[in-house]
């Protein structure tokens, strides 16, 4: 069974700690959602007053109620913030996810997602989790469904979405963990880079130099560094990278000829050799799209090489259709 993502985790948070909930019930952009119910911009009145609340009612709670914030590892840094809670009349638990809204667009949607899963159904022993919202909502109907969640129909003109615990063991039996890449993970992506030059030197040695690597371990950290070059990679229980994904993001803005349009553009996906055949790919490809979606890109695009008909053929199975064809006539 492999872990979830480490790039965020749980924290408990303390009293001393209100100042970030009071600060994301207090933000218009992070509430834009409450809007309907709390108008005009769905910000809390009386953060601090709902924070006192909170820590009576909810801290210490589980399994009638959870809550807790999402906190990023690597500077302790909160992003926002889980909950859960016991709903008697339907005898299933209730749950919410927030993300701060500067934190938004680097997958924490689906990493906060999944830790909660884990907590509820791993530790608390919750029976069912059950969230609804409305169909505007896109990006977060297709990371509930990313994670397992069962499309149970409308209500009211509201999505209702829920995941039991028995469904989710199953899942986590076969599920390898997808992530964002870290400065750790750079040797084992450099010995994957190699394997993705081999197939191309292999394909057209006039073309490509091998055995090499595209880039440098000095600026694949780099890369790894920018928001704006996401890597994220699909590792094992043993935190083993078993394949990569690059993207870089393409914003056509202003120009006289092409509309504005956001593209995440896929500038390279691997799956090492020894662990094809397993659905690597699929799930990487699958949590680019959802990152893709949450973030609001109009399209995924990425280049293939005719000397790669696997490959040509893996993207066609996830539905990607040629956009325009580069030719060639060599003197």
């Amino acid at each position: 069974m492999n872990k979830i993502a480490d790039v965020l985790q749980l924290y408990i948070p303390h009293p001393e700690d209100g100042w970030f909930y009071v600060k994301m019930l207090s933000d218009p952009e992070t509430m834009a959602y409450n809007a309907p119910w709390f108008p005009p911009d769905g910000c809390i009145p009386e953060p601090e007053k709902e924070w006192k609340e909170m820590q009576r009612s909810w801290i210490g709670q589980e399994p009638v109620r959870f809550y807790a914030f999402l906190q990023r590892r690597s500077d302790g840094a909160f992003v926002g913030d889980v909950n859960y809670h016991y709903n008697p009349n339907k005898d299933w638990c209730d749950m919410g996810i927030v993300i701060y809204a500067p934190e938004r667009g680097k997958g924490y949607g689906r990493q906060g997602l999944e830790l909660l899963l884990e907590r509820a159904f791993k530790e608390d022993g919750v029976a069912r989790l059950h969230n609804d919202f409305e169909p505007e909502r896109d990006a977060a109907y297709h990371i509930h469904k990313a994670v397992g969640f069962r499309d149970k129909g409308m209500v009211d003109g509201i999505i209702q979405l829920e995941l039991t615990r028995e469904d989710y063991l199953k899942g986590t039996e076969s599920m390898n963990t997808v992530r964002r890449a870290e400065k750790r993970d750079i040797p084992r992506i450099m010995e994957l880079l190699v394997q993705v030059n081999m197939v191309h030197h292999n394909g057209r040695p006039d073309i490509f130099k091998g055995p090499t690597t595209k880039y440098t371990a000095d600026e694949l950290a780099a890369i790894l560094e920018d928001d704006r070059t996401p890597v994220f990679v699909c590792v094992d229980e043993n935190d083993k990278v078993l394949g990569h994904g690059f993207c870089i993001y393409k914003e056509v803005s202003g120009d006289q000829l092409l509309s504005d349009i956001k593209t995440l553009y896929i500038d390279d996906i691997c799956v090492d050799e020894a662990a094809r055949g397993l659905g690597i790919g699929r799930a990487l490809y699958e949590y680019i799209k959802d990152f893709a979606r949450e973030n609001g890109f109009y399209n995924i695009t990425l280049n293939v090489w005719n000397c790669n008909p696997g490959a040509i053929r893996f993207y066609e199975s996830m539905g990607l259709k040629p956009q325009k064809i580069g030719m060639e006539e060599i003197l």
